[in-house]
């Protein structure tokens, strides 16, 4: 059905979504989200490091893993969801963080408060 030269490719950029990705990444830039999720992912994984009951906190950026010292990550998820935190549990004593890279300090505050209580109270 096809000649060569007739179908170029499936996904082919375009004007339109070439001018979409460009303006997302003019924004990452100008608004500073690369180094702002750099610093948001610090302050999480800092600050965990120190919670009872939490055994390492790593990851990348705003990609934050707790792993925790027992295997309640299932229970500390939905206890951090009432108070608005989400957070999956990708392993029994692991707890995965992925927040946008808009977070504020502020709101990174509120994730840890939330996450120290939940896990302190099902320690």
């Amino acid at each position: 059905a096809f000649a060569a030269g007739m179908h170029g490719a499936t996904f082919g950029g375009n004007p339109i979504s070439a001018a979409a990705a460009m303006a997302v990444l003019d924004t990452i830039q100008a608004d500073g989200l690369l180094a702002n999720a750099n610093a948001r992912g610090e302050q999480f994984r800092l600050r965990l490091a120190d919670v009872p009951g939490v055994s390492q906190a790593r990851g990348a950026g705003l990609l934050v893993g707790i792993v925790l010292a027992d295997r309640i990550a299932k229970e500390v998820e939905v206890a951090a969801r009432a108070p608005g935190v989400l957070v999956n549990a990708p392993a029994p004593d692991v707890i995965r963080l992925a927040p946008p890279p808009i977070l504020s300090a502020d709101e990174v505050e509120h994730g840890i408060a939330v996450l120290t209580e939940s896990i302190e109270a099902l320690s």
